[in-house]
């Protein structure tokens, strides 16, 4: 296995595809994960770290939206939510922009970290892939 950090950045930045559409984030980083994984030194272990949480990631904003599309049959069916519309419109926008803006600073703050040759860290993430010790 030979030693790539521009790879384990690559991958690494690959995830920002999630702005163009959200399963991207997963699909990009999972392809180059795929090809790569048994040549670069790191690359699986930085890999799954990836791909755990953006898929971690991507169900949080799938549930998000569930969450966001009930209330607004509810709001539709009883009237029930103070503020009406606009409320749950501001609600889904606050959690859109939150959810966008902390995958962003979690590729950025592990971006610096691989160049700085530091383990990986990404919060939270649900372990689809095992990370090998």
């Amino acid at each position: 296995m030979k030693e790539n950090r521009g790879l384990l950045m690559m991958i690494n930045f690959s995830a920002l595809s999630f702005i163009l559409l959200p399963f991207l984030g997963v699909v990009i980083p999972f392809v180059i994960w795929v090809s790569n994984r048994k040549t670069i030194k790191d690359l699986d272990k930085t890999g799954r770290g990836i791909l755990n949480f953006q898929i971690t990631w991507f169900t949080l904003l799938v549930l998000w939206f569930l969450f966001i599309s009930t209330k607004l049959v509810s709001l539709f069916q009883l009237d029930s939510i103070p503020g009406g519309i606009t409320t749950v419109i501001s609600m889904q926008a606050i959690g859109l922009i939150f959810l966008y803006f902390y995958n962003f600073v979690f590729v950025i703050i592990n971006a610096f970290r691989i160049d700085r040759g530091k383990e990986l860290f990404y919060f939270p993430s649900i372990p689809f892939f095992r990370i090998k010790k």
